[in-house]
């Protein structure tokens, strides 16, 4: 996840591809403005659903430097199954969740969360950092995840990191796969152009650093106006 430092007094440009920001960690309280609704104070475990803003300035508003490390994501928590449905929010740090029925929803998790499955039972999860490769979980699992993080959790049985996208022959082309539920892509942030998907200078640019979940199994073509830039590829299956 990105994390900046803003010195006393300093500004800097966010870019807001995704629905949901979320303050992940911060040292302090700063200000979050935007032409569209005006300045909101940001800090720690706080969450901002966004609603046609593409980015924000974040404004160091006190005396000394700043850590700020955030998130912007269009990620929710579903778990989903047959039988009836559980809410559950404001959970404490430490919280443990026995599956007694096939269906519950979680939302506004705590920083660390411990879920127990009984034997027989199978929990799939999708949508997870780029970094975690998470498919057959055993009978008790423990999932950690950041202040108010979101995360979408459904019918999904395979998480697949793919081999970096290269550019030096040209457009790369991710062929189509059946078993697709969701394409992520993350431009490295080391690159010097930009990188589209759909196409030379047509579809989506995407922001380096941040992942981008495409809901498709269709062939996706990648063009990048800098051959030697990179793109991380992965795949969430059915």
């Amino acid at each position: 996840m990105p994390a900046i430092q803003l010195n006393a007094g300093q500004e800097k440009l966010i870019q807001t591809s995704g629905k949901y920001l979320s303050i992940i960690n911060s040292t302090g309280s700063f200000a979050i403005e935007s032409p569209v609704f005006g300045s909101v104070r940001g800090e720690l475990g706080r969450q901002f659903e966004l609603e046609n803003v593409r980015d924000v300035v974040f404004i160091n508003t006190s005396d000394k430097p700043l850590n700020i490390e955030y998130e912007v994501a269009n990620i929710k928590v579903h778990i989903s199954g047959k039988a009836g449905a559980v809410s559950i929010d404001n959970l404490p740090a430490i919280q443990e969740v026995a599956l007694q029925s096939n269906e519950f929803s979680v939302s506004n998790l705590p920083a660390v969360q411990q879920v127990s499955i009984n034997a027989g039972q199978s929990l799939s999860v999708d949508n997870f950092p780029t970094e975690f490769n998470v498919s057959n979980l055993p009978a008790v699992q423990k999932v950690a995840i950041e202040p108010n993080q979101t995360i979408n959790v459904k019918n999904a049985s395979g998480y697949s990191p793919l081999a970096p996208a290269d550019f030096t022959n040209g457009n790369v082309i991710i062929p189509k796969n059946d078993n697709r539920q969701t394409l992520v892509l993350m431009a490295s942030e080391d690159n010097e152009g930009q990188i589209w998907v759909g196409g030379a200078n047509v579809g989506i640019p995407l922001s380096t650093g941040q992942p981008f979940n495409l809901s498709s199994n269709a062939a996706v073509t990648l063009h990048a106006t800098t051959a030697t830039d990179t793109c991380y590829l992965a795949e969430v299956t059915q």
